[in-house]
């Protein structure tokens, strides 16, 4: 009885071990996909919204009532030689007269920090 217990207890532990732990391919193919995430800027990215963090408070600490400053869409290209990925940002923010304006910004920003490397506003009504 006991020897069958113990037989048992190995094969599903075989078993578990068979179903999930990930092979050689798998992990390959995992590394190759978080590459191309990275290059793609994924890990600098809400999921929820599109927005850079970094990108964000740059342009908000720009504007006239930085509270309003309201994220509309982010555009990012592939990560280029120097390591930076440049951006679009269409954005809405209160002018000084208390009015909803919308804008863009355009610059770019580390891939590695995610950071702002150079940004400028270029249609802020």
């Amino acid at each position: 009885m006991l020897v069958g217990c113990l037989g048992s207890a190995m094969a599903i532990a075989a078993l578990g071990c068979w179903l999930f732990v990930p092979s050689v391919e798998e992990k390959t193919a995992n590394a190759e996909l978080a590459a191309l995430e990275k290059g793609q800027a994924k890990h600098c990215i809400s999921p929820l919204d599109g927005s850079n963090y970094y990108v964000d408070g740059y342009v908000a600490t720009r504007m006239r009532i930085p509270k309003s400053y309201e994220h509309i869409q982010t555009n990012v290209t592939d990560v280029d030689a120097e390591g930076n990925h440049e951006f679009i940002v269409s954005f809405r923010a209160k002018n000084g007269f208390g009015g909803l304006t919308s804008g863009m910004a355009v610059g770019k920003f580390s891939n590695e920090s995610c950071q702002v490397v150079e940004a400028k506003l270029v249609d802020a009504n």
